[in-house]
């Protein structure tokens, strides 16, 4: 593996060379430091743990279409080398020499008091101003649902967006495209390797050198886009002596659609896994994954990976059977999800192995699925408790059921006494209520800051009256 101690990046439109070594900076500091230092001020630290978006920024890359593509992240929760190859933007760039449509607009809808928020606002609109053609509520929903403001009011804020739509040809960055471009082109790219006050950072470029470093270097933390080692840097203050970063494998970014199952690499970010796949029930769950910033970088894999019983993704992936490809420089396996994970955050992937891909198979129309998340808020916040139902109902009968439940045990766990209660039962409300007091029975959940154990148990029971009367209206 030919690697370098530096990385190469665009920065508000200048060429950046950033020598690690050199400089004495260690790779996992996180680009929100990293800009302050610069003297980048616009994003702000405040909650260190991607709650509150004013540490957005934008990154623009060349996508497979030829053309620049943006999205927002929050700084705060990304190592320097996320930054190789790409062009980073923060809000001071901008305005350049006359206020960009996104400054104008929140400036004549009024939605700026304090200003202390507004970089985080205007970052993410201008990534929504620069990917979606007609932006609507719903887009400004998915958006700014990682962006807090506490005085201007979002009612400000969304006329401000909407009015995005009468800005058509004012986007210096547009005009711009062909020089970033070929800028982005004429960037080093090579694999890093780098070791700085005794972190080690590995970042391969290919799956092939990232099997041999994993062998190397089994004790290594896998970076797949940071999303929870970063907050674990931030707000506990871990040092991570040995950094595995997989997010430059661009042969793990694949998604498939074939007859008979869905499939997408475990480098996919979650958010371009939510915009292609069709699946309503998948919809649903991800557009309450986090926030935008989060979705841009985190992964199925790590999510699977982090093995904990509220990972919003692990029941409905218990639901549909999904499977994981793991490799290993031997070979490869496949394994069924709800095999992978045996216990409180704990996995049998192998000290030599990564997850590389993702498999969802597809079911005829007799089988029904459903997703639920139950917190206090819609949008970034942790379940209270999660549930996804997957039943095949054939002339008015349970064929096959799957209930699988998060936030009330250990682990994910599977409700494998209902299960069994109703097959060859009618699909029907009375057959519902008769399985209520075995979900109960099922589970002994924990009483927390979210709700009591009583909480959950009642509300993990009733959504199977939520999913029959769901799924009774389809039929």
């Amino acid at each position: 593996m030919k690697s370098v101690s530096y990385i190469e990046f665009i920065l508000n439109g200048s060429a950046v060379h950033l020598d690690f070594e050199k400089e004495g900076i260690k790779p996992g500091t996180t680009v929100l430091h990293y800009l302050r230092s610069c003297g980048l001020k616009a994003p702000k630290e405040v909650c260190g743990e991607g709650d509150c978006g004013a540490c957005s920024v934008v990154l623009g890359s060349a996508g497979e279409d030829g053309k620049m593509h943006y999205k927002t992240l929050n700084s705060c929760m990304l190592f320097l080398p996320f930054l190789q190859g790409k062009e980073l933007i923060t809000t001071e760039y901008l305005d350049r020499g006359q206020l960009h449509p996104v400054q104008e607009s929140l400036i004549e809808h009024h939605a700026i008091q304090c200003g202390y928020c507004t970089s985080g606002f205007a970052m993410s609109l201008f990534s929504l101003y620069k990917e979606v053609p007609q932006i609507d509520r719903n887009a400004l929903d998915l958006a700014l649902s990682g962006n807090l403001c506490r005085c201007t009011g979002y009612h400000s804020i969304y006329k401000a967006g909407i009015a995005l739509n009468d800005y058509t040809d004012k986007d210096v960055f547009a005009k711009e495209e062909g020089q970033t471009l070929e800028k982005l082109r004429l960037l080093d790219n090579r694999a890093l390797r780098v070791e700085v006050d005794s972190q080690l950072y590995l970042k391969p470029r290919d799956l092939a050198d990232a099997l041999k470093l994993r062998k190397a270097y089994p004790e290594a933390s896998i970076v797949a886009g940071g999303s929870d080692l970063t907050l674990l840097q931030n707000k506990q203050d871990v040092e991570f002596r040995q950094v595995l970063d997989l997010s430059a494998l661009e042969e793990l970014k694949y998604y498939r659609d074939t007859e008979t199952d869905f499939s997408w690499g475990a480098m996919l970010s979650v958010e371009d896994v939510f915009q292609r796949i069709p699946f309503p029930e998948w919809k649903y769950l991800l557009a309450r994954f986090a926030s935008k910033q989060i979705r841009n970088i985190a992964t199925f894999a790590g999510n699977i990976a982090n093995a904990s019983p509220i990972g919003d993704t692990i029941p409905l992936l218990f639901a549909f059977d999904a499977k994981l490809r793991i490799a290993s420089v031997s070979g490869e396996r496949v394994i069924r999800v709800q095999d992978f994970i045996t216990g409180y955050r704990q996995t049998n992937l192998q000290d030599d192995e990564l997850i590389v891909g993702i498999v969802l198979p597809k079911y005829d129309a007799h089988t029904h699925i459903r997703s639920y998340k139950i917190s206090r808020r819609t949008h970034v916040d942790i379940s209270t408790l999660s549930a996804a139902f997957r039943m095949r109902i054939v002339e008015g009968r349970i064929e096959e059921a799957v209930l699988a439940y998060g936030g009330m045990a250990a682990m994910v766990k599977r409700a494998d006494k209902v299960e069994d209660f109703l097959l060859g039962k009618p699909f029907s409300k009375e057959t519902m209520l008769e399985a209520i007091p075995l979900v109960k029975e099922t589970f002994t959940p924990l009483s927390d800051a979210r709700a009591s154990a009583h909480y959950r148990n009642e509300v993990a029971a009733n959504l199977l009256l939520q999913y029959w009367e769901e799924i009774n209206d389809c039929l």
